[in-house]
């Protein structure tokens, strides 16, 4: 499978999860997302640890994908608008990740499944990171 045919996935798993987007994503070109995407970790992370990250959350991956898209749009406002407007944003961002993140855990896994409160927790534990920190470059 592409990378582009693997975003196209991912987005249609965004859409049967009614994940939180921000609006600009629903016009967006598919490549631009698919620019944007890198998968579970930062851009400083080693590709290879990406991957392995990626394939091993797998369940989380589309939440990811919102994530990085939504910060290269922050990314973008901070030039046009300065520096000032980043950390609002980058604030929305991280939560609504945090939240598609709990989404995800919880449609993946039944109530009564273990494998859901370890997703949960793992995303409680990513979105500490990425507030901790996460950086508009």
């Amino acid at each position: 499978m592409s990378n582009l045919d693997e975003v196209k996935a991912l987005l249609a798993d965004c859409i049967r999860m009614q994940l939180s987007m921000p609006p600009e994503m629903a016009y967006a070109d598919i490549r631009d997302i698919e620019e944007a995407s890198n998968g579970i970790g930062a851009d400083s992370t080693p590709e290879k640890i990406r991957d392995i990250l990626s394939r091993r959350f797998k369940v989380l991956t589309p939440a990811a994908l919102i994530h990085d898209f939504e910060y290269e749009l922050i990314l973008k406002t901070v030039r046009q608008l300065g520096p000032a407007m980043g950390e609002p944003l980058r604030k929305v961002a991280d939560d609504r990740f945090y939240v598609n993140m709990r989404a995800c855990a919880e449609n993946a896994a039944g109530a009564w499944n273990p494998r859901r409160y370890m997703l949960l927790y793992l995303a409680f534990k990513a979105w500490r990171t990425v507030r901790r920190l996460g950086k508009i470059q």
